[in-house]
């Protein structure tokens, strides 16, 4: 939805979004140039935003401790989307790698 990297994406933190969720601001220290990047969200992106839940004890954005630390194991979450496809669909799906979501 963004173009932007996984990464960027799970280091993402609440206070990078402006405060009309339009845009998420990635500091220059976490970004690959050393530079501040500016990611405009869509209407779609700003609706995930919305559905995420405030963390309690962090500031990530996707987490699952509470916004503490932020998402891994990528591949875990492939195999399981993986899983679910071929489950709901009755066959494997094409080959794809995480990057394709992009």
């Amino acid at each position: 939805l963004t173009g932007d990297r996984r990464g960027e994406w799970a280091a993402a933190r609440w206070d990078w979004l402006d405060d009309s969720w339009a845009q998420l601001q990635i500091p220059a220290a976490h970004y690959k140039t050393g530079r501040p990047h500016v990611v405009p969200l869509s209407t779609i992106a700003r609706r995930i935003v919305a559905w995420l839940r405030v963390p309690v004890s962090g500031n990530h954005l996707f987490s699952s401790d509470g916004g503490r630390t932020p998402i891994a194991k990528f591949c875990d979450a492939k195999k399981m989307i993986d899983d679910l496809a071929q489950r709901y669909l009755g066959g494997p799906m094409q080959p794809w790698v995480t990057h394709d979501l992009r």
